[in-house]
């Protein structure tokens, strides 16, 4: 007699028995990533000493957590479905041109006994046709079709701006000469003594020293929430509710605050770059600096 618990066990699906994680990255080794999209210019990663890079004409750092949480939101997440063991008709799910394709791969300066220098493929993430809340997807190197849910695809950063580095400026403060302050109570204007000391240019005697301290640090060292695609006339940024303009020993620096999110952040720009800046800084940097 064959009990229950046996038919179940011989009766397992070979779908049942696969890692159902969407890929197995070893961050340890990925020195290059590469994001390409049809009609998009391609984003490319190189690891830079503990860092990451977004290599372009002018190489500018990238925020690590996220590439970090790329790495790890493929390692991590399930697959909804397998959906074919081969991929002999990639056009059926949108895969012989895909809609995003994330490659991963390692790089060597020098030949070695192993290998060439050069860039060696480690995995290519492929995402093809949107099929009711899921997409189909695969990993290149890989026969199988699978799909990944409609959420996780859509958490994927996959532009340049998602990397950008969240350190807005950083100047010292004594970089800075004077600072002009437009918003709805009308115009503040910053300036420095012969000792360095600051103070409200139209009423000294009634500036609120602690207010206009926490300004300066706070103006010195602006740093995004996250990075906006680009203006829109919902963030407010046609009609700014504050302008700040700083005047350094070098040059001249134009902040913009537009209107709130939901959650009390604010959309600001700076050097035509849109992102958010958190709602406590945005009190600092709003703070009236004369009683």
């Amino acid at each position: 007699m064959v009990t229950d618990s046996f038919a179940q066990t011989i009766n397992v699906k070979p779908n049942q028995l696969r890692d159902r994680r969407i890929a197995r990255l070893n961050s340890d080794i990925i020195d290059r990533i590469r994001i390409d999209q049809p009609g998009t210019p391609s984003v490319l990663l190189a690891r830079h000493e503990n860092g990451w890079d977004i290599v372009s004409q002018q190489n500018a750092p990238a925020n690590a957590e996220v590439v970090n949480r790329l790495i790890a939101t493929l390692n991590g997440t399930d697959v909804q479905e397998f959906v074919s063991d081969t991929a002999a008709d990639l056009s059926r799910y949108r895969l012989d041109v895909p809609a995003l394709r994330i490659g991963f791969s390692s790089y060597a300066s020098d030949n070695t006994a192993e290998s060439g220098a050069g860039e060696e493929p480690i995995a290519t993430f492929a995402i093809g046709k949107l099929d009711k809340n899921a997409y189909y997807a695969r990993i290149e190197e890989e026969p199988y079709v699978f799909s990944v849910s409609e959420q996780t695809v859509s958490s994927l950063p996959t532009h340049d701006f998602d990397f950008w580095a969240l350190d807005v400026l950083n100047l010292q403060r004594s970089d800075l000469v004077s600072i002009e302050i437009e918003n709805d109570a009308g115009k503040v204007e910053l300036v420095r003594d012969d000792r360095g000391k600051w103070f409200t240019k139209e009423k000294a005697e009634a500036q609120n020293e602690t207010a206009l301290q926490t300004f300066l640090n706070t103006v010195s060292h602006i740093r995004a929430v996250a990075w906006v695609r680009s203006s829109q006339p919902a963030y407010g940024l046609d009609h700014p509710t504050e302008t700040i303009r700083m005047h350094t020993k070098t040059g001249q620096f134009e902040l913009q605050i537009g209107g709130a999110n939901e959650r009390g952040d604010r959309y600001a720009m700076f050097s035509n770059r849109v992102f958010l800046i958190g709602a406590n800084d945005y009190q600092q940097l709003s703070a009236r600096l004369t009683r």
